[in-house]
């Protein structure tokens, strides 16, 4: 089964959104302060944080069966 469970920083939600949507992914919920993209059984929560990208220390596992199909 395809699974993942993120909860990452965005320093941009409408950038990640087009990154993620590129990807398949669709947002189920948006507010200011919270975000929700998912594709089937893969869901990512965001939320917003002025950081540097090089400097982090998030990040996720993404697991799928089908990685060309993603």
């Amino acid at each position: 089964m395809d699974r993942i469970t993120a909860n990452l920083p965005s320093r941009n939600f409408g950038d990640t959104v087009r990154f993620y949507e590129a990807l398949g992914f669709q947002v189920g919920y948006r507010s200011d302060e919270w975000m929700i993209v998912s594709r089937g059984t893969l869901v990512i929560e965001f939320f917003p944080l002025d950081h540097k990208p090089q400097e982090s220390c998030f990040g996720a596992c993404v697991r799928v069966a089908d990685l060309d199909g993603l």
